[in-house]
């Protein structure tokens, strides 16, 4: 307690001092903090049910030695019968209309199967679950369990929700039950406002067939183990099964199973497990730099103090202070900075969480991170404060015991191992901060190869209006003759220019495949056909997207149900198969129809922008009809004003018909790049704040050195040196700490930046653009931190320089 009550009146003494080094370690503990957060909210934190320990994930391994984690219903039925070790609960995340007797909005559900609240071990807020017979399809009951937010915002919270009715996809539901209050579902990030037993789904959904062994792949499987069953156990047990499931049954080539994997059950989807943990990872590592160059730049910063101090500490250790005491001590003085800075830095954690959690893809509205800063982040941040107060403390702690007090007393002079070790922290800032720049830089090379990429089409100012009339129990002649009606609806705003539908966006997050066989082309050995990507548009689709049409016509009102297919292809496909000639009026197999090509146009991007030059056909709507579209328009007036219009006129053709998503085209292609944007923004941030760190640092040591070498340095100007000399004296030091840590820095770079190499779009790790440019851009800003330190010693004046001591 003495040491603390002198650690505080000594930190009182040097405001200003202090004040630089709590806010310092506050940027590294701070950024650390909320990018832990994240990671807990990811892959940390146990979804709010009975016993998480005991749940796990059902994943099948297949031939092709693949992890197979979505399942027909009858496979599903199939474990959940024979299962021993394990109860198998199903659910899958589905859109729909809901009206709770206001208004219909398209919101997200969960199917689930009759034993799904079991196997988590929930109770319900009110009312009660589904039992089995209720969730048995097709017969099921026509019920539903809200959510614990829907109860609230739609029904007051009045306990006589029970028993009221809600319309979902046009079906009357009977309000069950209502979820726990901090239970939002099992995928994270998506908060479904209704659960549904699985056996409505065919009555909700009945354009889809469900039925089909292995081929109608839908729901994920969870299970709870059963009390004192291992996981190996169980798994060898449920790999039992699917083993005979494989003899039982026909697979596609290469997909049967051979084995499961059981996995501690998560919330985050098991297909993205992987690449999430690979991403927030880079963050982590990145936030953790910052951190490091901040404990780097405070140990500076107590090593000058240090020597400041030096007097003080040789008298102490002159009149029998042991060294250890003294280490003590400083310690003392550091933890209490380091707690310091972790309090502030935790109130700079919680306001980069909550922009964190603001932070979704384009047309991801209706998901939500709860990014928050619960007692696991808390801890972490107090064992962050503590280990770093430890690890920016010791060295200058060790360095004032090990002086000679003889030395010390007689000039208290500063010794060159001191300025060497200083030096060597400043030159590591200065390779941490290259190593996050140059991340940083090939993110932003990674975006800007991207936005040059040619679409072939040009996205700006086009709105995308997801729509899907299944949902509305619409059949085919009904969707048609609504579709219809809104493009003429659409067409006739003062703000659109043109519209179309299609049924995907480019780059966006669907994506359509089929076969088609070229005559006198022989299909790759043991396929049916050439692998081709199509889109179903209307008439005016290529206008809308300003799409040029570089032969034949576009689709007409000639081209629809009844008369001969066509198509029109891209550029790949055309010059694949027919080099030197025009494809205008070839017919080719295509989907399992004959079909007739009428027009080509441009090659661009459909699934992702590293993809290879891909065969792509577009089909007439009127020939190949499908209830979920998305309306194209073109506007040459307010986004905005546009947006509502649209809504109206939707409203106005069907009241209960609600747009699943609104956006722009440019939105759903950054929707492709998202993971690279908020890794150049926030590693470039961090970069950024490290290389401030790091000026601070080459601007703290050499204004240091000069203090220390005033009289030198009046010498050399009382003995004719000139300020352009002086001044190459101190730069000549900086310098030299920025080759050293530009050196290091690139080695670390080569050796880190290929970890992230996933993340990069036609960019090199090594891309000489990005390296250049960060070199550079270090190189400035460390020059301008060293020079001035410079100009102030060569602006000294000789005799008052002589006279400093």
């Amino acid at each position: 307690m003495n040491d603390l009550k002198y650690a505080v009146r000594q930190l009182g003494k040097r405001p200003g001092f202090t004040a630089v080094v709590v806010f310092t370690v506050a940027l590294g503990i701070g950024a650390t903090t909320a990018i832990f957060s994240v990671v807990n909210t990811l892959l940390l934190q146990d979804l709010p049910v009975t016993e998480p320990a005991r749940l796990v994930s059902v994943e099948e391994r297949t031939e092709k030695a693949r992890f197979k984690s979505a399942y027909s219903l009858p496979e599903y039925q199939e474990y959940r019968e024979r299962a021993q070790f394990a109860e198998v609960a199903a659910h899958h995340l589905s859109d729909i209309m809901l009206n709770t007797g206001e208004a219909t909005s398209a919101e997200l559900a969960l199917d689930v199967s009759g034993n799904y609240f079991r196997v988590l071990g929930l109770d319900p807020a009110s009312g009660r679950f589904f039992t089995e017979d209720e969730a048995r399809g097709p017969g099921a009951a026509g019920v539903a369990v809200i959510s614990h937010e829907l109860w609230q915002s739609a029904f007051g919270g009045v306990p006589e929700v029970i028993g009221r009715t809600v319309i979902v996809n046009s079906q009357p539901l009977t309000v069950i039950g209502v979820a726990p209050a901090e239970f939002h579902g099992t995928f994270l990030g998506a908060r479904p406002r209704v659960w549904l037993p699985l056996g409505l789904y065919q009555r909700l959904h009945p354009q889809r067939p469900i039925a089909a062994w292995g081929q109608s792949t839908w729901l994920q499987l969870f299970g709870r183990l059963a009390e004192g069953v291992t996981t190996e156990q169980a798994e060898a047990h449920l790999g039992a099964i699917a083993l005979q499931l494989a003899d039982e049954h026909e697979y596609w080539e290469g997909e049967a199973p051979v084995g499961v994997r059981l996995r501690q059950f998560s919330a985050l989807p098991a297909g993205l497990r992987d690449a999430i943990r690979g991403f927030v990872t880079l963050l982590l590592v990145s936030a953790g730099l910052v951190l490091a160059i901040a404990t780097v730049n405070v140990a500076g910063m107590l090593l000058a103090r240090g020597a400041e101090r030096g007097r003080e500490m040789a008298i102490r250790l002159a009149l029998g202070a042991r060294g250890r005491r003294l280490v003590t001590q400083l310690l003392v003085e550091s933890v209490l900075l380091a707690t310091l800075g972790g309090a502030v830095g935790l109130v700079l954690a919680t306001w980069l969480a909550e922009f964190l959690a603001t932070v979704r893809p384009p047309g991801a509205g209706a998901f939500q991170l709860d990014v928050g800063l619960d007692g696991r982040v808390l801890l972490f941040a107090v064992g962050v404060s503590v280990v770093t107060g430890i690890v920016f403390g010791l060295a200058p702690a060790f360095a004032a015991t090990k002086r000679s007090v003889n030395e010390t007393l007689k000039d208290g002079a500063t010794g060159p191992k001191r300025l060497r070790a200083r030096g060597a922290m400043v030159a590591g800032q200065l390779a941490l901060s290259l190593v996050l720049l140059v991340t940083a830089g090939l993110f932003v090379r990674t975006l800007q190869t991207a936005l040059d990429t040619q679409h072939g089409f040009d996205p700006e100012n086009i709105l995308a209006i997801e729509l899907n009339l299944r949902l509305n129990g619409y059949d085919e002649s009904r969707g048609r003759a609504f579709y219809a009606e809104l493009l003429e609806r659409v067409r006739m705003l003062p703000e659109t220019e043109s519209a179309a539908l299609a049924r995907v966006v480019p780059l966006g997050l669907s994506w359509d495949q089929t076969r088609a066989r070229i005559p006198g082309v022989d299909a790759p050995p043991g396929e049916s056909g050439f692998v081709v990507g199509f889109n179903v548009v209307t008439p005016d689709y290529f206008q809308t997207l300003r799409m040029p049409l570089l032969e034949g016509r576009e689709f007409a009102d000639r081209d629809r149900e009844g008369e001969t297919r066509t198509i029109i292809i891209n550029e790949t496909f055309a010059r694949r198969f027919w080099p030197n000639e025009s494809p205008i009026g070839r017919r080719v197999w295509f989907s399992g129809d004959d079909a007739e090509i009428v027009g080509v146009v441009p090659a661009g991007k459909y699934q992702s922008f590293t993809e290879e030059r891909t065969l792509f056909a577009y089909i007439p709507f009127d020939q190949a009809y499908g209830p979920d579209m998305t309306l194209h328009v073109r506007v040459r007036g307010s986004l905005a004003t546009l947006m509502g219009s649209i809504r109206r006129e939707i409203r106005a053709i069907d009241q209960n018909a609600a747009p699943i998503s609104v956006t722009t085209v440019e939105d759903i292609l950054g929707s492709s790049l998202f993971p690279q944007r908020l890794a150049a923004g926030l590693v470039g941030g961090f970069g950024l704040i490290g290389l401030a760190l790091a000026a601070v640092g080459v601007f703290g040591l050499l204004s240091f050195t000069v203090a220390q070498r005033t009289r030198e340095i009046g010498l050399r100007m009382a003995l004719g040196a000139r300020p352009g000399d002086v001044v190459r004296l101190v730069m000549g030091r900086g310098v030299a700490l920025v080759i050293v840590g530009v050196g290091v820095g690139l080695l670390v770079a080569m050796l880190a930046t290929p970890l992230v190499r996933g993340l990069l779009l036609n960019v090199s790790p090594t891309d000489p653009v990005a390296l250049i440019g960060v070199v550079g851009l270090l190189a400035a800003v460390a020059s301008v931190a060293a020079w001035l330190p410079a100009r102030r010693a060569a602006r000294l004046d000789p005799m008052g320089a002589l006279r400093t001591e």
